[in-house]
């Protein structure tokens, strides 16, 4: 059997070395008592050996934080797979190598894109987690996305269309009579609302794509919008079904989000301000 592992994000440094240091023992032989090392010497020890070949703990750690996340419990059991799959990638590579697959340009830009978002990635993360906005940031972050979802929420029926032609054709015939519901059934490319009819869900105003926001304000309950929408996804033709008043759940339910959307904000002026200093040819 080929193993294979995908990439993971949110596991701590060290599960490996911290939380399954009772489960290495029999997998990695018990280790005679020593000044305490430091995680890079652990993580560039062996983790098995193939052919000769060391396999190190810094790659069976990479494996089993992607376990860990999808939430795989740590056990004798979960090392064993993970160094059977450290063995077969291995024995893979080295036959890669053979075949000299390892020189083909487009399988080295392929491993150099892999690293480099890797590391994107990685950088991304650090600047996130240091992000700590202080209580008053959170409550005007909170403050100003509530504001901008607006005093009412919706539920649309669409339909959804590639061309803007058939877009004018099925709004003509809705107005003529025929039921949308009808024709989002057998017309509309959208999977999230075709099978109901092209019903949505409850949104706030200001949630709506900015096009559809536009589109939809002045327009009542019952009533269909006057004009097919055009958005990155398609032409809509919409109709309102229902109107409420918005109300916003309180910050104590949404503070994780709220702290998620200032450092994401921060990040995009990090990445921003490494743009405009970048001499880009």
């Amino acid at each position: 059997m080929i193993r294979t592992f995908k990439v993971f994000r949110g596991v701590p440094a060290t599960w490996l070395l911290v939380s399954c240091a009772s489960l290495l023992s029999p997998v990695c032989g018990a280790q005679p008592a020593q000044p305490r090392p430091s995680v890079s010497d652990l993580l560039a020890q062996a983790f098995v050996t193939v052919d000769g070949q060391p396999q190190s703990r810094a790659l069976a750690e990479v494996l089993l934080r992607e376990l860990a996340a999808r939430g795989t419990p740590a056990t004798p059991q979960t090392l064993a797979e993970v160094r059977d799959a450290l063995v077969d990638q291995a024995l893979m590579v080295r036959e890669a190598a053979r075949a000299g697959l390892d020189s083909n340009p487009l399988m080295q830009a392929q491993i150099e894109i892999l690293r480099q978002r890797a590391l994107a990635n990685a950088w991304q993360q650090s600047v996130l987690q240091a992000v700590q906005p202080s209580e008053d940031e959170l409550k005007a972050e909170y403050e100003r996305q509530v504001a901008v979802l607006g005093a009412r929420e919706l539920r649309l029926r669409q339909l959804l269309v590639r061309e803007e032609p058939t877009a004018r054709l099925l709004h003509d015939r809705i107005r003529g009579g025929d039921k949308m519901a009808a024709l989002a059934l057998d017309y509309s490319i959208d999977p999230d609302t075709r099978a109901e009819g092209g019903l949505g869900g409850w949104l706030p105003e200001g949630g709506l794509a900015a096009p559809i926001a536009q589109a939809v304000k002045g327009v009542g309950p019952g009533q269909l919008v006057p004009a097919p929408v055009r958005t990155s996804s398609g032409w809509h033709v919409l109709q309102v079904e229902e109107v409420r008043p918005y109300v916003a759940p309180p910050l104590s339910q949404v503070r994780p989000q709220v702290r998620q959307a200032i450092a994401q904000r921060v990040l995009q002026q990090r990445l921003e301000a490494l743009r405009r200093a970048a001499k880009v040819d």
